[in-house]
This record gives structure tokens, C-alpha cells and sequence, in this order.
């Protein structure tokens, strides 16, 4: 199957941001949602309600030193409130630049520090 390219783009504007550490400041986890702008004929295939938008979520795990990506439907004026899409993978091929949000968060592991990963998390 070819990769079908949509008009739709993930871009590098952190819409939410997390970290996890256990008890003893050990880093664990680090997630960014990445907003995602629409291009024309995506609609149909993301799906949104009024109040929802596109994100690409991507978790950086420290022990594996490797990232992972999914779609997701955030609320727009509350965050915290996301849920999956029905067929993420049907998502992902209409994102013409998915790849590039593992890219960011992998970039700033190797000297960026901080920028785009805050320190606030691993006090």
C-alpha cells in the first residue's frame, strides 16, 4: 500500500507537556502533544468535534532511550481530557510530516536539554 499524503501537519508548538520520575528523581517518562493543523479533505478521515483538535503524542522513554508516537483528540480548552482515535493508524498516513515530532523529541535528548524538555519535571 502507498503512503497516501494528506494536507495535514504536525508542528512543533507543544500543546500539553509531562514528566515522570520516581520517588528518587530517577527521569522515566516525558510526553509533548504536538499540535496538528488540518489541511482541505482531512476532516472526513480525523473525525473532530467543535471543541477537539489533532495532536501527536510523543513519549520519551529515559531507561529505553527511545520515543513513541500516537495520534490523539485533545479537548481544546482542557488538555487533560484526550481520547484515542478509532483507527490511529488510518491518522498517521494522512499526517504528511508524523515522523518529524519523534524527531524533535529525540533531537533535544542529544544536546538540547531543557528547550523543549523542561527541567520543572526532574527537580
Amino acid at each position: 500500500m502507498s503512503k497516501v499524503v494528506g494536507g495535514a501537519r504536525v508542528h512543533r508548538s507543544i500543546i500539553k507537556d509531562y514528566g515522570i520520575v520516581t520517588n528518587y528523581g530517577q527521569k522515566i517518562y516525558y510526553t509533548a502533544y504536538y499540535a496538528v493543523t488540518l489541511g482541505y479533505g482531512d476532516s472526513p478521515y480525523f473525525n473532530l468535534l467543535p471543541h477537539e483538535m489533532a495532536v501527536v503524542a510523543v513519549t520519551y522513554d529515559f531507561r529505553t532511550n527511545q520515543p513513541t508516537s500516537k495520534p490523539l483528540i485533545v479537548n481544546k480548552y482542557n488538555p487533560a481530557y484526550t481520547r484515542n482515535f478509532n483507527f490511529p493508524s488510518h491518522v498517521e498516513y494522512r499526517i504528511d510530516n508524523y515522523s518529524r515530532a519523534k524527531d524533535w523529541v529525540m533531537d533535544d535528548q542529544r544536546g538540547n536539554i531543557g528547550k523543549f524538555i523542561p527541567n520543572k519535571y526532574y527537580k
